[in-house]
Parts: structure tokens; C-alpha cells; sequence
């Protein structure tokens, strides 16, 4: 009898306290890392931005009003704000069964070092091949250590049951976004190798 009346106390307490509404089985958004790294090049960096907003709306479940400007401003500011979504998606891989453990400091505090290093040479003045290396070298670092998460989140849509389905297709808007980024790279570099 008191048992049933502690589990009935449980239940009148969990139904008070505030739901969360968004699907907790959810992975995030995996990518296939062939697409993403093609639409990170050719979007000028973009892309990470909307598939870090694309994980925050799923994987951040903290009960909020409003998750998809928090998770928009999450995205915005990804530089400071990549080790939480690296924290979101730990935590979804120990709700999943499945505990991916990453190294969240470091990998955080490079992704903002070698972004500030290419903010900070950006202001340097130098002639236009050495800056087009040093942005390139960026690009190519913060993808690798941005390999991590996405192959994360990967590994959790290919585990969870039923297994989540991977992005792999380009849409008509991700060529659009491809070709407007594609042609702007290429001017930057022709205006790189050109005198001036």
C-alpha cells in the first residue's frame, strides 16, 4: 500500500515538472562526410553553421520557449559555442546506449584557436597567395577537427534503432549554394595569383 502510494507521489511529481517537446530519440543530423566537406568548401564555411543549428535544435534538450533561435545563436557564435554541441551529442550517445566519448577541451580549444589564428592573419597585410594558404589552411584544419563530430553523429544515426537516415543526397539548394560559393572561391583566387 505505501508502495503504491510512493509510485503514485513519483508520478504526480513528473507530471508537474515541465516536458520537454522535442523527440529525445532524435541523433542529431548526420551527414556523410564526403557531402560535408564538399559543402563546407564550396559555401565558404556556411555549412557548418546550418549543420551545427540542424544538431542544436535536436540535440540540445534543454526544456526552452524558443529552441530554434537559441539554437540559431548557438550556431552563429559556433566558434565559442562547439564544445556544448560536443557535450549534446555525448549525451545522446549515452541516452542511445552507445557512449561515444570525445576529447571536448581540446578539441574545442583548437577549433577556436586555429580560427583565431586565421581571423588574426586576415588582418595582417599580406600579399594574396600567402593569405589564400593561410585561409585555406584554416579551412582544412577546422575540417578535420570538425570530422569529429560529424562522424559522431554518424555513428549514432547508424546505431540507434531503427537506424536514422544519413544525408547523403545534394538538394537543387545545395548546388545553388555550391555554385554561388564555388564562383566567388574562384575569383578570390584568380585575384590571389593576379599583380596587383
Amino acid at each position: 500500500m505505501e508502495q503504491e502510494n510512493k509510485a503514485e507521489t513519483q508520478e504526480s511529481k513528473e507530471s508537474k515538472e515541465p516536458q520537454v517537446t522535442r523527440d529525445l530519440s532524435n541523433v542529431g543530423y548526420p551527414v556523410a562526410p564526403f557531402k560535408f566537406i564538399i559543402m563546407s568548401i564550396l559555401t565558404l564555411n556556411l555549412y557548418p553553421v546550418y549543420w551545427a543549428f540542424k544538431n542544436f535544435t535536436v540535440l540540445d534538450t534543454t526544456p526552452v520557449k524558443r529552441p530554434k533561435i537559441l539554437a540559431a545563436c548557438s550556431a552563429i557564435f559556433f566558434t565559442f559555442t562547439f564544445y556544448w554541441l560536443l557535450k549534446y551529442i555525448e549525451q545522446a550517445s549515452e541516452r542511445h546506449g552507445n557512449p561515444i566519448k570525445m576529447q571536448k577541451g581540446l578539441l574545442a580549444g583548437a577549433f577556436f584557436f586555429f580560427h583565431f589564428v586565421q581571423v588574426c592573419a586576415r588582418r595582417v597585410p599580406f600579399d594574396g597567395v600567402t593569405s589564400e594558404i593561410i585561409d585555406w589552411t584554416g579551412v582544412v584544419i577546422s575540417l578535420l577537427i570538425l570530422m569529429v563530430p560529424v562522424r559522431a553523429v554518424l555513428k549514432l544515426a547508424e546505431t540507434s534503432n531503427p537506424p536514422t537516415p544519413i544525408d547523403f543526397d545534394f538538394t537543387i539548394t545545395n548546388y545553388v549554394f555550391m555554385v554561388i560559393g564555388g564562383i566567388i572561391t574562384v575569383i578570390g583566387l584568380i585575384g590571389a595569383f593576379m599583380p596587383g
